[in-house]
C-alpha cells in the first residue's frame, strides 16, 4: 500500500486528467498529487437497468428487513452492523439481511452463531440480483470504513429505502447532503448505529425523504 501511495504521488502528476468518482476524493487527489481531475459518477441510476430490477418478486417472510448489500471485507464493517443489531432489544419483529460474497464469510458467521442471532440474522453469498431483497427491505444500513463513492446508497435511495451510513471516506455525506438524505454515524461505533436505528423502530418517518 505504501508503494502503491508513493507511485501515485509521483505519476499522477503526468497524466492529462485523473478521474474521480466523488468530489471528496476529487479534492484529495489534486491536494496530494497536483494533478488535474475530473468527477464523473458511476451510473447508478441507469433507468434501464432500474426498471429490469421492477420485475423481481417480494421476499416471503413475516418481518421488516434492515439489509446490507457489500463485499464481506474488513473494510465493508459489517461486525459493527450485527453488534448494532444485537443491542436492540425489540428485534423480534426484525430481520438483518447481509448479501454478498468475500474472505469476511466465515467470520461474520461464526460471530453471528456466538451471539445466538441466528434466527434473526442472515448472511447470503449466492445472490445474482439484490433488488428483490433492496425493493422489500425497511432499513438500508452502509457500515464501510471507507469508500470510493459508495453505490448501494444511490441505489437504495432509488428504491425509496431509509437509509443510516457510516460517515465514511469518500461517498456518503456528499450522496446524503450530510444527514439530509439519511441519518450518519461516525465509523465503527456500533453504540450510536444501535441509538439510529432504535430512533428509526421508534419513528420511521423520520428518515423517509
Amino acid at each position: 500500500k505504501k508503494i502503491i501511495k508513493y507511485c501515485i504521488k509521483i505519476l499522477y502528476k503526468y497524466s492529462d486528467l485523473v478521474i474521480c468518482i466523488s468530489k471528496k476524493l476529487s479534492q484529495e487527489i489534486k491536494e496530494y498529487t497536483g494533478a488535474k481531475t475530473k468527477i464523473i459518477y458511476n451510473p447508478a441510476l441507469d433507468d434501464s437497468i432500474f426498471k429490469k430490477n421492477l420485475k423481481y418478486s417480494k421476499i416471503k417472510t413475516n418481518k421488516k428487513i434492515i439489509i446490507n448489500v457489500a463485499r464481506l471485507e474488513i473494510q465493508k464493517d459489517q461486525i459493527t452492523l450485527i453488534k448494532a443489531f444485537k443491542n436492540i432489544k425489540d428485534k423480534k419483529n426484525y430481520k438483518l439481511i447481509i448479501i454478498g460474497y468475500g474472505s469476511y464469510y466465515d467470520a461474520l458467521k461464526s460471530f453471528t452463531k456466538q451471539n445466538r442471532l441466528q434466527k434473526n440474522v442472515k448472511i447470503i453469498r449466492k445472490v445474482k440480483n439484490a433488488h428483490a431483497y433492496l425493493k422489500n427491505a425497511k432499513l438500508f444500513v452502509l457500515c464501510s470504513k471507507y469508500e470510493g463513492f459508495g453505490n448501494v446508497l444511490v441505489e437504495a435511495g432509488m428504491n425509496k429505502i431509509p437509509i443510516i451510513s457510516s460517515n465514511c471516506k469518500h461517498g456518503p455525506t456528499e450522496i446524503l447532503e450530510n444527514g439530509k438524505y439519511g441519518d450518519l454515524f461516525q465509523v465503527g461505533d456500533h453504540r450510536e448505529l444501535t441509538r439510529k436505528i432504535k430512533n428509526f423502530i421508534n419513528n420511521p418517518q423520520k428518515l423517509i425523504k
